[in-house]
């Protein structure tokens, strides 16, 4: 059961991202660092609601929200609009940092969604590039490479011609959404961005100490029971390669923003799944020392897909 993925295949991959960090950090990231007030006003605009940036208030009906926790969490609190409506790539790049994240891991996070999506065409229909003009794409747009994820439409652009988009696209299929989340159902039953209470309890369930922390083997378990799960019970279920590492990707991101690395507390996890809150008042603090990066979410994963010990074609 268990097929882990060579060693030498994995440092492969952690060169890819050390070369996509030296990249990354080329790319201007239009931040204010020299004034975090003004940084802090220029990412969210003020609300007729009088809440302060940082100041929790649950989603209205009306509001616009994702099927990741972490994005609506950031949402909640102001740290990007709270109508999850016009939001812009800076933004998301500014939120993140409000929960321990490297400007690099943002970047990597943030621009590929802002390419345009992908018209979806009949091979027959279009004309595949040359290995050399797919080069010189390359050079001209580094990001070009990611054009799989990209989820802009046309004319979405504010006033000052800046790119946005709304929080409920990343729940569209086939980008960065994928089946078999820990918390959601699949596309093909309904609803995949409303938390659903009974996954949520059972994700609590798993802790293996008395329901003090849930551990990244705890996590794992719970991964590997509802991979097998739903594809039983959704027969149209969408789960490969592709979808196994974003699912493994959020489970470090987890395990490294609101816990050490190992495991979080459960209740944390409650709190941000259930209340999509940051656990402030139940003690939890942002990364003092130093921010989550490529090369250490890159372990995160590995280790995780290790526990699943589930390999893909």
């Amino acid at each position: 059961m268990r097929n882990i993925i060579p060693v030498c295949r994995f440092s492969t991959r952690l060169s890819i991202l050390a070369t996509a960090q030296t990249v990354l950090l080329q790319v201007p990231m239009q931040t204010n660092r020299s004034n975090p007030e003004s940084r802090s006003a220029a990412s969210v605009p003020s609300t007729p609601n009088g809440l302060q940036r940082g100041e929790y208030a649950p989603a209205k009906p009306t509001d616009l929200r994702s099927p990741c926790p972490m994005l609506n969490c950031l949402a909640n609190h102001g740290y990007l609009p709270r109508d999850g409506r016009r939001v812009r790539a800076k933004d998301f790049t500014q939120a993140m940092s409000e929960v321990g994240v490297s400007t690099t891991l943002a970047a990597a996070f943030t621009h590929p969604l802002y390419l345009e999506r992908a018209t979806e065409r009949s091979s027959s229909d279009q004309q595949q590039p040359s290995l050399d003009q797919k080069l010189l794409q390359l050079i001209r747009n580094s990001w070009k490479i990611f054009s799989g994820l990209g989820m802009w439409k046309a004319g979405q652009c504010d006033a000052n011609g800046e790119k946005y988009l709304n929080l409920d696209q990343l729940a569209e299929p086939g980008i960065m959404e994928h089946d078999i989340s820990l918390t959601r159902l699949d596309h093909a039953q309904g609803d995949n961005t409303t938390v659903q209470p009974p996954l949520v309890k059972a994700l609590l369930a798993s802790s293996s100490d008395g329901g003090h922390t849930l551990t990244a083997e705890n996590l794992a378990a719970v991964r590997l029971q509802r991979i097998q799960a739903q594809k039983a019970e959704n027969p149209a279920v969408q789960y490969g390669s592709r979808e196994h590492d974003i699912a493994c990707l959020s489970i470090s991101t987890f395990l490294q923003l609101l816990g050490d690395g190992k495991s979080v507390p459960c209740e944390y996890a409650r709190v941000l799944f259930l209340e999509e809150r940051l656990p402030t008042a139940e003690g939890w603090r942002r990364r003092g020392w130093w921010t989550l990066g490529l090369l250490e979410l890159g372990w995160g994963i590995h280790k995780i897909k290790s526990l699943i010990g589930l390999r893909f074609s």
